[in-house]
């Protein structure tokens, strides 16, 4: 299940985390699913910006999802640590080099 929704009108395509127990930390199906619409969307010419808010009033996004991380150490699965900490860069590479504006809208953590 992914923890991201997405809708998109008036040029803006938003992205809207959705994983409020867990202050939006981004696990490996977060970061799938952005990379795809991402690439998507920077390919569409009728959505002009990307904007990227939180369903959460209490959090915008605390980063990578530290806890799912630490299981997998615990349970020896170190590919997943580095499959993970690879998906996570290369998003943070796109998004760096995005090119349609990006906004984030961050209220709280």
């Amino acid at each position: 299940m992914s923890f991201i929704r997405t809708q998109v009108g008036n040029g803006v395509g938003e992205i809207i985390l959705d994983r409020p127990k867990a202050l939006n930390a981004l696990d490996q199906t977060m970061i799938d699913d952005m990379h795809e619409v991402l690439g998507r969307w920077g390919d569409d010419d009728s959505i002009e910006t990307v904007l990227v808010t939180s369903a959460s009033d209490r959090a915008f996004c605390a980063g990578g999802d530290i806890r799912a991380i630490r299981d997998h150490a615990v349970a020896h699965e170190y590919d997943e640590i580095k499959n993970y900490f690879a998906s996570e860069y290369r998003l943070d590479q796109m998004i760096a080099h995005y090119p349609k504006a990006y906004v984030a809208l961050i209220d709280g953590v």
